[in-house]
């Protein structure tokens, strides 16, 4: 039987709340982001993971989709994206943002092949649209180790990737280094 990605996230994080659209700054307001996007913020403590902008997944590429809602131009409908869509050409190096163990490796309709790295303090990596996974679950994983690289989703090459702090979803864009 294949497991959807929201019922694998569940297992993988351990339950999912019912508002889990986050930042990190310990209110509960709606935040907009660099984007105008809004984001609703929980009440939880910021990790030390996130004290320093985090290095990112990908040496190169641009963000063809941002954190949050998406509203198609020709349909008009919206739709939520739980992280980041970077375009990099098919093969390119994957590397972990911060230290961490493997906690699942799947292939799951919609995002391919997908890693979740665990990280201290219930912070979680993920990582889809991955053409090769160079990982085991259980490895322990360096900061910027190649994990994987990069494949194809149905817009064209590149990597999915979020950022998840006790099953909130964090906006990937306020937390990775300037570029």
């Amino acid at each position: 039987m294949k497991l959807t990605y929201a019922v694998l996230l569940i297992l993988c994080l351990g339950g999912c709340a019912a508002n889990t659209d986050t930042g990190m700054n310990g209110s509960s307001a709606r935040e907009r982001d660099v984007n105008g996007n809004t984001a609703a913020t929980a009440d939880i403590a910021r990790p030390a993971l996130f004290d320093k902008p985090l290095p990112w997944p990908v040496s190169s590429g641009s963000v063809v989709k941002q954190f949050g809602d998406q509203i198609n131009p020709v349909l008009g409908t919206v739709t939520h994206n739980p992280g980041i869509d970077i375009s990099v050409p098919v093969g390119s190096p994957v590397m972990s943002v911060a230290p961490g163990k493997v906690s699942l490796i799947e292939s799951i309709p919609g995002y391919g092949n997908i890693v979740i790295l665990e990280h201290d303090n219930a912070v979680f990596s993920v990582y889809a649209h991955l053409s090769e996974i160079s990982l085991t679950k259980g490895d322990a994983v360096a900061a910027q180790q190649v994990i994987a690289m990069s494949g194809e989703s149905i817009d064209g090459p590149g990597l999915h990737f979020e950022l998840w702090h006790q099953r909130q979803k964090q906006n990937p864009l306020l937390l990775l280094e300037q570029r």
